[in-house]
């Protein structure tokens, strides 16, 4: 359409306009009469292309823009996007938040072109970047602070105790990194040990039906074994700031869907304010999701430092950034255990651009 939206223009059609037919005297004026036959259907074919057009570039004036598809498991860092949702953050934006059964098929949805972007533990996004998924860090969601765990059944008092043991893990770099801690505090080699690989999704299965000795897990997991007896023998609290959770988005889609993402991270901090304002409702209304009460949600949320607006700034903003050591020393220790096969390009994965606010 040309000019300003709302100036009268030539319409894109061609109108017809029709000669006055006999119907006056020269006394007098009146009507005349309707039109019928071939020129009653000439009137109406044309006006039905004349609507047909106008809808036409209608349509092209108001298209709807394009959706950014977000993935999550289930996890208290990820919970602030649905808070949002609920209070109707994202009623009339272009944003679709997906919850899947694991951080696996995020990752597996985000290689298939299927997502616009993830939340994902740090790993997971290196792991994508050196497959070759060009994805760009836009958001800290959460470090770990004990919310990342290894429990015991009764009888397993410390660490040392583990010797002997079947010890349940997943096969990540999140695993990776709370085995490498534990072998370290506990003086144990992994001869020491019996390693069981257990997806997350298993994780509560393979400790109940004593399929495991011990596990390392995380979130709502780790309350609800706590609260079946299970023994806390060591948390990511004593790893400061190695467990990182992010919002990971395609780069491709940082430009055609900027506004959506602008809106996703609104509501995001927006939420961020109310669970700070009113901590006990909103953990009322997030904990059903979980499959947690509000009280264990509050426990859980103990165990995980959420970064604040000024604080990711800090972890995103130049090349100063504080994810880029982090991520260094994470990728080279993947590559190391041979979850990675080479390491990924690490220029420009992080930007603070799309945070609320000035920068």
């Amino acid at each position: 359409m040309n000019g300003a939206r709302g100036r009268a223009q030539d319409p894109p059609w061609p109108i017809r306009v029709l000669p006055c037919r006999a119907g006056f005297t020269n006394n007098m004026r009146r009507p005349s009469p309707p039109a019928t036959g071939p020129m009653l259907f000439r009137i109406v074919i044309t006006a039905s292309v004349s609507l047909a057009l106008l809808l036409v570039v209608l349509t092209g004036c108001f298209e709807a823009p394009p959706l950014l598809r977000i993935g999550t498991n289930q996890w208290p860092g990820y919970e602030p996007l649905y808070l949002a949702r609920a209070n109707g953050a994202y009623a009339d934006a272009p944003i679709q938040l997906i919850e899947l059964p694991s951080s696996s098929d995020v990752m597996q949805q985000l290689r298939g072109g299927v997502l616009e972007g993830g939340a994902l533990t740090l790993d997971e996004t290196l792991t994508l970047i050196s497959e070759g998924v060009d994805l760009v860090v836009v958001l800290i969601m959460d470090v770990s602070n004990g919310a990342d765990a290894l429990l015991a059944k009764p009888g397993i008092e410390q660490l040392a105790d583990l010797r002997g043991h079947a010890l349940g893990v997943e096969l990540s770099a999140v695993g990776a990194v709370m085995l490498d801690a534990v072998l370290e505090a506990g003086k144990l080699k992994m001869d020491d040990l019996s390693i069981v690989s257990v997806p997350v999704d298993r994780h509560l299965h393979a400790f109940e039906t004593g399929r495991v000795d011990a596990l390392i897990t995380f979130e709502p997991n780790r309350s609800l074994l706590l609260d079946r007896g299970a023994k806390l023998l060591f948390d990511s609290s004593r790893i400061p700031g190695r467990i990182v959770d992010v919002l990971a988005i395609r780069r491709a889609a940082l430009r055609d869907r900027s506004d959506g993402l602008r809106q996703l991270l609104h509501g995001y901090f927006a939420a961020r304010a109310l669970m700070r304002s009113d901590p006990a409702g909103s953990a009322r209304r997030m904990a059903p999701r979980l499959k947690l009460n509000a009280e264990q949600l509050l426990v859980a949320y103990r165990g995980l430092i959420l970064p604040d607006l000024d604080e990711n700034r800090r972890w995103l903003g130049g090349r100063g950034a504080r994810i880029l050591p982090i991520a260094r020393h994470l990728a080279e220790l993947m590559l190391n255990h041979g979850l990675i096969s080479r390491l990924p390009e690490l220029r420009d994965f992080h930007s603070d651009a799309w945070l609320p606010g000035p920068p």
